[in-house]
């Protein structure tokens, strides 16, 4: 991106620009290979942020997002801040993904139970701090320009747990009987 291209982005009203950090500073160059990627990405993110300030302009959207890994879990709230700092309007956080079965309920509905339990599971981590993080995040954003979402969408208190859950998919789920 450059000051031309973020014009553009903001005057033909984009609705919503998705960036992908990996974690602060050097944390991200390490995931990116690449020495200079986070600072670059700064500068891009303040250069929309103040245009779109000078102007006036909501758009478009600005969506950072995050792979919560074991690296990246002690830095969340600092991504969160920076999030907040390039006047994110969401910061999305996903769980570790091994495989397209993992998101997707209509891929699952065609395979037997005993199959989907020998797909590669994503790596644990600290389920608990995994969850307690994305509790906290979702608090402080309450009330925060900067919301918090997640992916897979976790609606329910143990969200986390439930998505490494190794469990045999009926043990977990009971078919719907109603409308």
């Amino acid at each position: 991106l450059d000051e031309e291209r973020i014009r553009r982005l903001v005057d033909r009203k984009l609705l919503l620009l998705g960036v992908s950090i990996d974690g602060i500073g050097g944390v991200h160059d390490r995931f990116r290979g690449k020495a200079g990627t986070f600072a670059r990405v700064s500068a891009n993110l303040a250069l929309l942020r103040d245009y779109k300030r000078r102007t006036g302009s909501r758009r478009p959207l600005l969506d950072i997002k995050a792979v919560l890994t074991a690296e990246t879990l002690s830095t969340l709230d600092q991504l969160y801040d920076y999030a907040a700092s390039m006047d994110a309007d969401f910061l999305t956080v996903s769980l570790p993904k091994l495989n397209d079965i993992q998101f997707h309920a209509n891929l699952v509905s065609g395979l037997d139970d005993r199959r989907i339990t020998e797909l590669p599971k994503p790596p644990r981590g600290d389920v608990a701090a995994m969850q307690a993080a994305i509790d906290r995040l979702m608090a402080r954003s309450a009330a925060a320009r900067t919301k918090i979402r997640t992916y897979p969408r976790l609606t329910q208190r143990h969200g986390v747990a439930a998505f490494f859950d190794d469990s045999p998919l009926p043990a977990r789920y009971q078919a719907c009987t109603e409308p």
